[in-house]
């Protein structure tokens, strides 16, 4: 330091004795600054790091555009930039130096002797503002010119090692950003490279061999695969020879290599790893002077193992003394020091403990008073403070056990939940946060007598198991693991629900652990669920019990077989565990003529018994009402039509495993399989979107002969759907206006995300502009305007200009309405005409005139003979249906979603599916929110207007996914019926041009410059 000091001394003088513009200035400049910035190094005084940024600005003045050694200037000034930032955390010094070394590096092209530095200093620059901002594309690059600078350093290159150890670290870096394994794996490739080129007498070996087994060490605790940790122990005492007593780094190895230790102890419960530990810990404590920066983390480390042994062999002096070192690890952790809450948490949790021993209750207190300031150093946004939430928390409890003080307690369960909202749903570590709360719910409740304590602590508990799973020390112990979740899945002694739970936690333990059986724990949880809708005796009730428990089952699912590459089967997986009640009513009116002519009493007995489910289903809500509500006639009745429900689905399950015995029928009411789904796609490209928060894709079917096409969405689309869903959703509770204002934007945003990267695809495919697509969305995507999405660019063409949009809320249901086609009309389709003008709906007078205008088979219901039963009644000989009213959308029940009739009147969507329309057609719903269903709890069930209509029989139908405008009506409806009656022959009126006719009465309402988001709300559903 002396000579250092020395230096700056004389390196000054020479810099005063040339002024600028002497010759040899910039070399004074040059020298002075690297003294500044080594001393800055070395005494982390920020004055020497602000002067020699002063100095390289005024060195790089004198080395202008040109200059053969400007590079070298502006590198020197990109450190002492990328340094400064390190100590300020200022980006803007960051953004310059990242500026500075892109130009040094454009002044050094391929062959540059210099270059492999360059790119060395730009990925490092540009890993430091991905870890500041978290854009992944300054990651990439970073990985990108590593390799070009790894490429640079062959083997035998001095600083090739160098190079690699820098890539590793990107890789690494990457990992702990996406988890993506193969990540950690080409780390641990590059360390294990960088290693080999090192000689076993190299200076840097030990800090090779120190991050390859860091490396390992993570891997084990990703997979927990022994070896890795077996390996990594054994680089860590390689390393461990390299630092001998009296090396500055030895207690460092010491350390590493005992924790490491302590892990194998805990997989394997060899107490003599345990016992290493703690000798190697006690080493590296002894070398360490009192005022050692790394005193602390040894303190640390040490009382951590005699814990570990305290809580094996239950000897008291092993946490006596594990207390005393964090005592001493907390004096020399200051309150400004970044790691006094850990010690803090470290001291309170042996105090705890040892209070558990003895029962003294001032070490409870003391505990909680530690906590306490752990909590206050840990604010709002800390990563650790649900670790402080939760330990206050659980002392609060205790401290209220031993003492009965009530405001311990209420703060306990306060504290308690506010951890469960930090912590990401689904982790194990979350168990005991929902244990905490659930004790202290349980005692509240014990003192309250209030129920729902009990209730929600029982719910909590049984979340908390499913996330626990059993110690594992083998792998064939983890594949037993989960053979006993198949076990309990299919066990018959146990309730569906108990079962339904099992299989949800079967699929969150083989995500955790990786392991094959997800997808067969994924169709195991659909099954139970919908064997679990069976056990509801009303549609009401079983999508109360969806609310609770399918969530994004069905999406999941598919994201894990894309995973696997099984497209075929994530479109199955999308069929089967979507839109569950439209399905389960469907096997109800599941057709039986073929079978009647082989076994006529099994399907009269199929019908009799579909029609009294059926009808159950239908019937009045079975919601469970408030307790004044519940006399004994009640109760008696809700009590006999469980019962009933029971009985009919046991029988109904019975008859259908009867006919599946009968020669052809093995698959009457299966699962559809892809091979039959993909017939969806015989009249035009059908469009799957999966939307899950592990993965979001399209998977296009083709036509009915050609495999799924996958095209990946980024990575951003689920939190960027959810966000445009929110918008959406406030956009129409706020008004016309404000739902005007955000329209552009997410029709934009729907291009970027969904619409542009499938479109490139449908082109690739051959598929021609002008063709009608089918739209098939899952999740929150089912609530946006797909078909509507637009680039944000004046003049360029959006999806409506390319292609001629339809939805289907699933296959099946866009293969049945092409099935069984009604013969040809002789004379034009009877159109039922349906209004309810009034005061707020002036305009429908003039649709409906414009409508029956047509001809005479047009017929009208209005005013006094709009009412539901009229209408239901008509609807039976009317193929094609046009009704203008006012729609009510209810979130909360969407089954009483509704037309409003005649004197206040409502045809509500379970008046609609209870009608059986065989010779539907088409239906234009020129109503408010028609097509707009339940996107809060169970988006993928599509609960509308639209398709009520579409399960009853009609074939095709238009509707509205919010409030449309009164006088768009008779507009949009004159385009439209102009263009199915375009031929004037009665025998070529096919439904199937209502796609075609929608948007020739879009592009009417366009020419009128009404605003986008009046035409983007009419959307054609089906054939």
């Amino acid at each position: 330091m002396q000579d250092l000091e020395e230096a700056i001394k004389l390196h000054r003088e020479a810099l005063s004795l040339r002024p600028s513009p002497h010759s040899d200035r910039f070399s004074s400049l040059f020298n002075l600054a690297f003294d500044l910035w080594s001393r800055f190094e070395q005494t982390g005084q920020l004055q020497d790091l602000e002067e020699a940024i002063d100095l390289d600005r005024q060195a790089l003045a004198l080395r202008p555009l040109g200059h053969s050694d400007r590079s070298t200037s502006l590198s020197n000034l990109a450190v002492d930039l990328r340094t400064r930032f390190k100590q300020t955390g200022q980006l803007q010094d960051l953004e310059e130096a990242i500026e500075l070394v892109r130009e040094a590096l454009s002044l050094r092209p391929p062959g540059h002797s210099d270059r492999s530095s360059s790119l060395s200093n730009l990925s490092a620059s540009l890993r430091s503002r991905f870890k500041r901002t978290g854009q992944l594309q300054d990651l990439e690059e970073a990985i990108e010119l590593d390799h070009e600078s790894l490429s640079l350093r062959p083997p035998g290159n001095s600083d090739r090692s160098t190079s690699l150890n820098n890539l590793a670290m990107n890789f690494w870096t990457r990992f702990k950003q996406t988890g993506q394994l193969q990540d950690l794996e080409e780390a641990i490739e590059l360390d294990r490279e960088a290693l080999s080129a090192l000689s076993p007498s190299h200076s840097d070996r030990s800090s090779s061999l120190v991050n390859l087994a860091a490396d390992l060490s993570i891997r084990f605790k990703q997979t927990g695969q022994l070896q890795d940790l077996e390996e990594a122990i054994e680089l860590d005492r390689e390393a461990l020879t390299f630092r001998p007593p009296g090396h500055s780094d030895r207690s460092t190895s010491l350390n590493n290599l005992a924790i490491d230790l302590r892990s194998r102890f805990k997989r394997t419960g060899q107490l003599q790893d345990l016992e290493e530990a703690i000798e190697l810990v006690r080493e590296a404590l002894s070398v360490l002077s009192p005022g050692h920066s790394d005193r602390s983390s040894s303190l640390v480390n040490l009382a951590a193992d005699l814990s570990t042994r305290f809580k094996q062999t239950g000897q008291l002096q092993d946490l006596e003394e594990a207390m005393e070192l964090n005592r001493e690890a907390l004096s020399l952790r200051p309150p400004d020091h970044p790691d006094r809450p850990s010690s803090l948490n470290n001291l309170a949790i042996d105090l705890f403990s040892r209070f558990k021993q003895t029962g003294q209750l001032e070490d409870l207190e003391e505990a909680m008073e530690l906590d306490r300031e752990a909590l206050s150093l840990r604010p709002l946004g800390h990563s650790y403070r649900t670790y402080s939430l939760n330990n206050l928390a659980y002392c609060l409890w205790f401290h209220f056990e031993q003492t009965g003080q009530v405001q311990d307690l209420e703060e306990a369960i306060e504290l308690n939940r506010e951890a469960l909202s930090l912590q990401v749903p689904g982790r194990p570590d979350l168990s005991f946060p929902l244990d905490t709360l659930a004790n202290c719910l349980h005692s509240r409740f014990e003192q309250t007598g209030q129920i729902q304590d009990l209730e929600e602590a029982i719910e909590l508990n049984r979340e908390a198991l499913s996330l626990r799973p059993r110690a594992l020390s083998r792998e064939d112990d983890l594949n037993e693991a989960f053979h006993l979740f198949t076990t309990a899945t299919e066990s018959r002694i146990t309730g569906v629900g108990q079962r339904l739970s099992t299989a949800q936690s079967w699929v969150r333990s083989a995500r955790e652990f990786k392991h094959n059986s997800l997808l067969s724990a994924y169709v195991q949880c659909v099954a139970l669920l919908q064997r679990g809708l069976a056990i509801s005796p009303s549609l009401e009730l079983q999508w109360k019990s969806l609310t609770r428990d399918s969530s994004s089952l069905a999406v999941d699912a598919a994201s894990s077989a894309i995973d696997n590459g099984q497209l075929d089967v994530a479109v199955e997986m999308l069929e089967q565990g979507r839109a569950l009640l439209w399905s389960r009513m469907k096997g109800y009116r599941h057709p039986v003529l073929q079978l009647r002519a082989i076994n006529e009493a099994l399907a009269d007995r199929f019908e009799t018994v579909s029609n009294q489910l059926e009808q159950l289903a239908t019937s009045q809500s079975r919601l469970v009402p408030d307790a004044s509500e519940r006399t004994p006639r009640f109760t008696t009745a809700w009590d006999e039509q469980w019962k009933q429900q029971r009985i009919l689905s046991d029988e109904w399950n019975d008859i259908v495993g009867r006919i599946r015995q009968i020669d052809g029928y093995s698959d009457f009411l299966q699962p559809v399989p892809f091979g039959r789904l993909k017939h969806a796609a015989a009249e035009g490209p059908v469009i799957i979107v999966n939307v899950s928060s592990y993965r979001t894709d399209a998977l296009i079917l083709r036509d009915a002969t050609s495999e799924p096409t996958l095209v990946p969405l980024a990575d951003s689309s689920y939190a960027e759907v959810g966000k445009l869903s929110e918008q959406l959703g406030q956009a129409r509770r706020r008004g016309e206006d404000t739902l005007a204002a955000a329209m552009h934007d997410i029709l934009s945003a729907l291009w970027k995300l969904v619409a542009q990267p499938v479109v490139d695809q449908l082109r690739t495919l051959g598929v021609t502009e002008g063709s009608r697509i089918w739209w098939c969305p899952t999740g929150k995507l089912c609530s946006l305007p797909l078909h509507a999405a637009h680039p944000l660019i004046t003049g360029q063409r959006g999806l409506p200009d390319l292609f001629i949009s339809s939805y289907t809320p699933t296959l099946s249901s866009l293969i049945s309405a092409r099935e069984n086609l009604p013969a040809t009309h002789s004379g034009y389709p009877k159109l039922l005409t349906v209004g309810r003008p009034d005061d707020s709906l002036r305009w429908v007078d003039a649709e409906l005139k414009g409508i029956n205008d047509l001809g005479d088979f047009v017929d009208t219901v209005v005013e006094d003979q709009a009412t539901p039963h009229a209408v239901l009644e008509n609807l039976q000989s009317h193929p094609w249906a046009h009704i203008a009213c006012h729609g009510h959308l209810d979130d909360d029940q969407p089954f009483r979603s509704s037309f409003k009739l005649y004197g206040g009147s409502r045809l509500t969507v379970m008046d609609i599916l209870q009608s059986r329309l065989p010779n539907a057609e088409f239906a234009f719903l020129s109503a408010c929110h028609s097509a707009a269903g339940d996107y809060v709890h169970t988006p993928d069930e599509v609960l509308h207007l639209a398709a009520a209509m579409q399960f009853c029989g009609f074939r095709s139908v238009v509707g509205t996914l919010w409030g449309m405008a009164d006088d768009d009506g008779p507009v949009l409806s004159r385009a439209f019926y102009k263009y199915m009656l375009r031929h004037g022959d009665p025998t070529k009126v096919d439904f199937k041009d209502s796609a075609m006719a929608l948007r020739s009465g879009i592009r009417a309402l366009r020419k009128t410059n009404v605003p986008v988001h009046r035409w983007a709300a009419f959307v054609h559903i089906g054939a």
